[in-house]
């Protein structure tokens, strides 16, 4: 085959030699999003260029004609191949079905059998005759048939789409990405303007096509962004498809602080849209929290631990800070929040049973110091006075025996209510505590209580006054459970109010009973009163040294009364005494 040098044939060949090039890079990257469409896009140019440069060297008319029917292997594939890199590269691969990329490749197919039919039908082009007058070699003159027409508006359409696909994507994407869009302009629309010049012969060379030679320049476009901004390993689509989908709060900033781009998280993280956001100053955007703008003004790497909102709907967040580097300088920020208000509930609450925790064990340690001298007291009395009994009981008067006895006695009863009030509290825990409903009468329960609790009154001084309706009429409940509540509330009242007075009212109000026992004793704070029902607890350790008492009469109290639908409550003030009330219903149902 003859050959004859042609300078218009360079471009085409160097245009060859870069599309080799440019396919070697894309291959190596074929892992990345859109690198195998690119790589056959550039294959496609690549024959293109080789056989439009082979034409430019060929003298003889009908190895022309032959090369020219080679070389639209590479027209008509070249779009499709740009078409379904476009569409890989914006994140629409479902697009690409195996039935839509067959569609897409039944024109390119019937317009390869149209030219190599071309002589039967003449759909194609005309062969009209020789051009002499082109420099270097003559060439044939073609006229274009109606299915030239129909192949370039058929190309142009893919160009079109794809192109339209590049600008959708650049719109979409942050400032931060701008040098990237220029190089993928460049790669969109240099070819449209080489294939409009030569097909409506308005080029410089009219009979020169440039259209493969201006797809070259989309190749090493791309390939730019490849080698500088790794476009095909972190594509703007991967922002899509893992920034914004990504539950941690991602802020962009410029090196003006400002917030150029933000994901939909950061957008709930604000309450905000991202229009009332973008190109915003953060000092603006978080103009309630200028302590946190001052802290990370210029902060461009670091981690730390930020709360944002206030009460019920404060959120905690862990803050990372990353430099976004550019060529000189550090172009901006990327902000991101990753919310730990779970992990924070958490260990808050865990730190709060740990700390209730130690306050139990605290509690019980005293408890059981207490406890201790509790039951000692009462036995050493009991043991010394028996045995002081039996050493003589023959020289005692009868009067003084009976004195001793009746200290004995009295150590034993504290005794066993000391006793009772462990099991009770034990039983209570342990859910075996059982009520046993019987009907009785309030005003005699009443009388039985205060008659209790005056020799106790008396001891102290304390004058109990007692005031209740003539008809209070009957309780069905646990008999046991009221009388011991009313008796603990009414032994503590005139146990803390020495030298002073015990108001007992009894109530009736509907369907309930109201026991209240004010006294004027030395009265609790907020804090000691929060502590007054918890077990193996008193409101002070100094009223346990003074006072005596284990702490679980008014826990066990409160207890009951809950077992039976009623509750205990208690107003007091330092030095003011303290009132405390109980509530019960008149008739107590039976637990299920």
């Amino acid at each position: 085959m003859n050959w004859q040098y042609n300078p218009y044939a360079i471009p085409s060949l160097v245009s060859a030699v870069v599309a080799v090039v440019v396919m070697a890079v894309a291959w190596r990257r074929r892992a990345a999003s859109g690198a195998r469409a690119f790589f056959f896009f550039m294959l496609a140019i690549w024959v293109w260029t080789t056989f439009n440069a082979v034409l430019l060297v060929t003298p003889d008319i009908p190895a022309q004609l032959f090369w020219v029917k080679m070389l639209y292997f590479g027209v008509v594939t070249v779009p499709v191949g740009w078409l379904t890199f476009t569409i890989q590269y914006t994140n629409r691969q479902e697009w690409l079905t195996r039935r839509r990329l067959g569609l897409l490749f039944i024109h390119p197919a019937l317009t390869l059998l149209v030219i190599w039919t071309n002589d039967a039908h003449h759909l194609m082009w005309r062969y009209t005759g020789i051009d002499y007058a082109r420099p270097f070699i003559p060439a044939a003159i073609l006229s274009n048939g109606i299915w030239f027409w129909n192949v370039v508006a058929y190309n142009y359409a893919l160009v079109l789409i794809g192109t339209v696909l590049i600008i959708i994507n650049i719109i979409r994407s942050p400032q931060l990405y701008r040098r990237q869009a220029t190089f993928l302009l460049v790669g969109a629309f240099v070819p449209w303007i080489a294939s409009v010049m030569y097909v409506f012969g308005l080029g410089p060379v009219p009979f020169l096509d440039l259209t493969p030679i201006a797809f070259t320049i989309s190749g090493v476009a791309f390939a730019f962004a490849i080698f500088r901004y790794r476009m095909l390993d972190i594509a703007p689509i991967a922002r899509e498809a893992i920034v914004q989908s990504m539950p941690d709060a991602v802020f962009v900033l410029d090196g003006q602080n400002r917030v150029v781009d933000m994901n939909p998280a950061a957008q709930r993280v604000l309450d905000r849209p991202a229009s009332e956001i973008i190109g915003q100053q953060a000092a603006t955007i978080l103009s309630d929290r200028p302590d946190l703008v001052e802290d990370y003004r210029n902060m461009m790497e670091g981690q730390s631990e930020i709360a944002l909102g206030r009460g019920e709907t404060q959120r905690h967040y862990e803050m990372r800070i990353s430099p976004i580097a550019g060529r000189r300088h550090d172009m901006g920020r990327i902000i991101v929040l990753h919310d730990i208000t779970t992990r924070k509930r958490t260990e808050a609450e865990m730190r709060k049973a740990k700390e209730a925790a130690e306050d139990a064990n605290r509690a019980k340690s005293a408890f059981l110091a207490n406890m201790s001298h509790e039951l000692r007291t009462p036995l050493n009395a009991i043991i010394g006075y028996s045995e002081m009994l039996v050493e003589e009981a023959p020289e005692l008067d009868p009067d003084q025996l009976a004195a001793d006895l009746d200290k004995i006695r009295g150590s034993g009863r504290h005794l066993l209510g000391l006793i009772n009030d462990i099991l009770d509290i034990s039983k209570i825990e342990a859910g075996r505590m059982d009520l046993y409903l019987e009907e009785f009468d309030v005003a005699y329960l009443v009388q039985e209580v205060v008659t209790t609790i005056q020799p106790l009154a008396q001891k102290n001084n304390v004058v109990l006054t007692v005031h209740q309706p003539e008809d209070l009429g009957y309780m069905f409940s646990d008999i046991i459970k009221v009388r011991q509540t009313l008796i603990n509330i009414l032994t503590n009242a005139a146990k803390f109010a020495a030298d002073g007075s015990v108001t007992f009212s009894v109530e009736r109000n509907g369907d309930g009973f109201t026991f209240t026992a004010a006294d004027t004793g030395i009265g609790m704070t907020t804090e000691q009163m929060d502590k007054l029902f918890q077990p193996f607890t008193q409101a002070d350790t100094s009223t346990t040294r003074r006072y005596g008492g284990t702490g679980l009469g008014l826990a066990i109290s409160q207890r009951f009364c809950k077992m039976m639908g009623g509750d205990i409550f208690v107003e007091s003030k330092p030095g003011e005494g303290s009132t405390f009330t109980v509530r019960l219903p008149v008739k107590v149902t039976p637990p299920s």
